[in-house]
C-alpha cells in the first residue's frame, strides 16, 4: 500500500529506570524518570536504562520510516545505539509508543550525555527529532553510598 508523507512528531523522549506498555490499552507507564546521576566514580554502569518514545501523526494515514538513536557524550563523541523500522498502519490511532531498554549501560564521562532520537521517512529524510539529557555528576562525599537511591539518582 501507499505510504504518505505528512507531519509526524516525537512529542516526548523520557529516560527512566523502567517502563512498560500495556498490551491491551497501549498505555505507557514510566517508572523513576532520570535526569541526573550522582556517583563516586566515572565510569558508572547502569543496570538498566529505559528510553520511552512517543510518536504522533497529524493524520491517521500509514507511515513507514526508520528510527535511529544516537548518544552524544560530554566530549561530543557520537555513538549510534541502534536503528529500527517504524511502521504505523492506517488506523484511527494517530499515536504510537516505543520503549527501548538498555541493560548494563555504561556512562563513561562526567557531564551531560544527550540521547537523540531521529525519525526518518521512507526517503531517509529526517522528519522528527526527540532529545533527552542525562547529567552525570561525580561527587567526593564517601557517605554517598549510604544514601537512599532517591538521593543518588534524581527521579520524579
Amino acid at each position: 500500500f501507499q505510504y504518505t508523507v505528512y507531519m509526524i512528531t516525537i512529542p516526548y523522549t523520557l529516560l527512566s529506570l523502567s517502563s512498560s506498555i500495556d498490551q491491551q490499552t497501549g498505555n505507557l507507564s514510566v517508572f523513576e524518570l532520570v535526569e541526573e546521576i550522582n556517583t563516586l566514580q566515572v565510569p558508572v554502569l547502569m543496570q538498566q536504562l529505559t528510553l520511552s518514545i512517543g510518536l504522533k501523526k497529524s493524520e491517521p494515514k500509514p507511515f513507514l520510516g526508520t528510527m535511529i538513536i544516537h548518544m552524544i557524550t560530554p566530549s561530543n563523541k557520537v555513538h549510534k545505539l541502534g536503528a529500527t523500522e517504524v511502521k504505523m498502519e492506517s488506523t484511527s490511532r494517530k499515536s504510537s509508543r516505543t520503549v527501548v531498554k538498555f541493560s548494563n549501560f555504561p556512562i563513561n564521562e562526567e557531564g551531560k550525555t544527550r540521547f537523540v532520537v531521529s525519525l526518518l521517512d521512507s526517503e531517509n529524510k529526517k522528519v522528527a527529532e526527540g532529545i533527552s539529557d542525562l547529567e552525570v555528576i561525580k561527587v567526593e562525599n564517601q557517605d554517598k553510598h549510604f544514601l537512599p537511591k532517591e538521593q543518588r539518582v534524581r527521579i520524579w
